[in-house]
Parts: structure tokens; C-alpha cells; sequence
């Protein structure tokens, strides 16, 4: 006869016992299921068991994409492990809502302990975002968030004279599971070290961005009244209701965009007025030497 429960995917460990009434030599189904689960593309499991116990004879993998790839299905009976690893690939979508992962076929070996173990649990979306998920009893449910992230900041010319604009564009996106409505600032900070001594580049709001979705948010940095010097631009989003991933809200430019410099009509009146100090320092010094040598002759 073949027993048959449900173990559920935790991120951290659920521990659960072979049923009493198999007896040695029975064999009994485990089923790897999960519930609830949004936007699913990849995930990897590990599974423990007592080998002076069970021994695991067969595991058949259930993916819930048509286009997938299977990259670990190995049982290591000397460990006492079952490794399961598997992602879609496009243009497959990604899943979503409750199935069963793996079908684990065990035969009882002796009467010693014979718990199980189910850790080292990843779920991630077609982003490599973890997916959240809680288990309720035995059954894992993936957990509704708020996330709204930075994900990318680009940015033309990287450097440009005082008074001519920055082109800047922000991709802030939602992570989570709810429709999100925020705020995004763009900066400018000549020195990171400096607390508050940021130009504000500009805020854009953001409404009622889909689940799961990004937007494109262009940016002018009007350089007019910014002094002189090299910037690192960084833009952050406002915090949402309930959210607790605060981390990606801010994102600092991964490579060097904001120089600002003097205009070339400042900067030839400046060499202007250097050759005209130089000159007349020189000129000052040709009479005082000619002064000299009249002097010298006239004695």
C-alpha cells in the first residue's frame, strides 16, 4: 500500500515524520507542493532524510511550465538528500497559483527516526527576485507585498557647461503584488561624505503602477545655478504602505554622470584676464629693469 501526504516549501525548515503506519519495507508518496505563488520562474530545494530509516527510490519532477529547464533532480542516498532545481525559459510565462513540484516515492528501512526536512529553499521570479512565501500549517502561500525599487539610472551628456542641461532617465519599478502610487527625486551630490548638501534635480510622481511592472522617468537637470564641480547623481522612491524592503528604494548611478563646468565665454575672459596680469607683470618688470640699468649708467 502506498501512503500519501503533502510536505509544503518554507524558507526555513519544516520538519515532518514518515506516517507510523508504514512498516519496514512499505512504501509511501511525498508530495512537494506549493500554494498561492505569484509570478514563479525558478526555484531550488533540498530535501533531508534519515537513510537508517527511509530510503528515497524514485522522484519525478511536476514542473509548472511547459518550457522548462530541470537543472538538479539527484538523490544522494549515502547524504540522505534530494536536491530539486528547475527554471522556465522564454517565452514561457512564469507561473502562478498552487501545484504539486515533485512526486517522492520513499520505502520505509528500519524503525529508527525518520523525519524530513525540507531546506535551502529558493523561489525567485523571471527578474531573480525572491519570492516571498510563509507556510501555514502544511501549506506554503506566497505572501502579498509592497516593493517599489530603482533599478536603473542613465544619464547624457555626462558632463556639460554651466547652464546647459542633463538628460537623465529612471527606471523605478513594483516588485510587489498591489497597484503603487509614489513619489521619485532625482540628486546631485558633489560629495557623498557630506551630509544634505544635495541638488535636488527633480521629483516625478508615479500612479497606480501595475504589480510586477516598470516605468520610465525622464529627468532635466537644469545646471544654471549649480556650482562648479563632478556629481553623482541618485534617485530614491518613497516609501509605500506596509512596505519592509526599504533597501532598493534608492539607487546611486553605477558609473560617473553630472560634471559641471565653466562656459567657454567664462573661461576665455578668465585666460583673458591671466595674459593680462602675466603681461603687465612682465611689463612691470621690463621698466623696473630698465629703470635699473639707466641708473647704473648714470653713475
Amino acid at each position: 500500500m502506498i501512503t500519501t501526504f503533502v510536505v509544503t516549501l518554507s524558507l526555513g525548515f519544516f520538519a515532518f515524520t514518515a506516517p507510523s503506519s508504514a512498516s519496514t519495507g512499505e512504501t509511501f508518496e511525498v508530495n512537494i507542493s506549493i500554494e498561492d505563488i505569484v509570478n514563479l520562474w525558478g526555484l531550488d530545494l533540498t530535501l533531508y532524510y534519515n537513510t537508517q530509516s527511509l530510503d528515497l527510490i524514485e522522484a519525478k519532477p511536476q514542473p509548472p511550465w511547459d518550457l522548462v529547464t530541470i537543472v538538479k533532480n539527484q538523490i544522494d542516498d549515502s547524504k540522505g538528500t534530494y536536491r530539486l532545481a528547475m527554471a522556465a525559459f522564454a517565452p514561457e510565462p512564469p507561473f502562478s497559483g498552487s501545484t504539486v513540484l515533485a512526486k517522492l516515492t520513499f520505502v520505509r528501512t528500519g524503525d529508527g527516526e525518520s523525519s524530513l526536512q525540507l531546506a535551502d529553499t529558493t523561489l525567485a521570479d523571471r527578474n531573480g527576485n525572491p519570492i516571498r512565501h510563509t507556510v501555514e500549517g502544511c501549506v506554503i502561500r506566497g505572501i502579498q507585498v509592497h516593493d517599489v525599487a530603482i533599478t536603473e539610472i542613465t544619464g547624457y551628456p555626462r558632463g556639460a557647461y554651466q547652464g546647459d542641461p542633463i538628460y537623465l532617465d529612471v527606471v523605478a519599478e513594483n516588485h510587489g503584488d498591489f497597484v503603487e502610487t509614489f513619489t521619485v527625486t532625482v540628486y546631485a551630490d558633489i560629495d557623498a561624505n557630506v551630509i544634505a548638501d544635495e541638488v535636488t534635480v527633480g521629483t516625478q510622481q508615479v500612479l497606480d503602477l501595475p504589480a510586477h511592472t516598470s516605468k520610465l522617468l525622464y529627468f532635466v537637470w537644469d545646471t544654471t545655478d549649480a556650482p562648479y564641480g563632478k556629481y553623482w547623481i541618485s534617485a530614491q522612491a518613497t516609501e509605500v504602505l506596509n512596505e519592509f524592503d526599504l533597501e532598493n528604494n534608492f539607487l546611486k548611478a553605477g558609473e560617473f554622470i553630472g560634471g559641471v563646468y565653466p562656459p567657454p565665454y567664462v573661461r576665455s575672459r578668465a585666460d583673458l584676464l591671466t595674459q593680462m596680469i602675466s603681461a603687465l607683470a612682465v611689463a612691470t618688470l621690463a621698466v623696473g629693469m630698465t629703470i635699473r640699468v639707466k641708473s647704473y649708467w648714470c653713475l
